[in-house]
């Protein structure tokens, strides 16, 4: 399998009370993924199956009554992956405690 370049993050938005909230849903390795787990989001809100859309997005933005808010929109942001690999401090292993006063 080639190294993931870039990643594709999955954003829920919805408005309430003349306020927008935009949230990250989740983070995926390519659209197509992204755009399933969407489907299986918008198929709970329109089922109304709270259980579900709690458990598929806990960060949903609820309304007062503790149900997510129907009009929320979902969009897909492409953004560059490049992990740098995790190699020691050289610092950590020159520096010396400093005396305390």
């Amino acid at each position: 399998m080639a190294a993931s370049k870039s990643k594709v993050i999955l954003f829920g938005t919805a408005k309430q009370a003349k306020v927008t909230h935009r949230w990250p849903v989740a983070v995926f390795n390519d659209a197509k993924q992204a755009k399933s787990y969407a489907t299986f989001l918008r198929l709970a809100y329109r089922a109304a199956d709270w259980p579900a859309v709690k458990t598929l997005d806990p960060s949903a933005v609820m309304t007062e009554e503790g149900t997510p808010i129907k009009d929320t929109k979902w969009s897909l942001v492409e953004v560059p992956y490049a992990p740098s690999p995790d190699l020691e401090d050289d610092d950590a292993a020159t520096e010396e405690a400093a005396p305390t006063a």
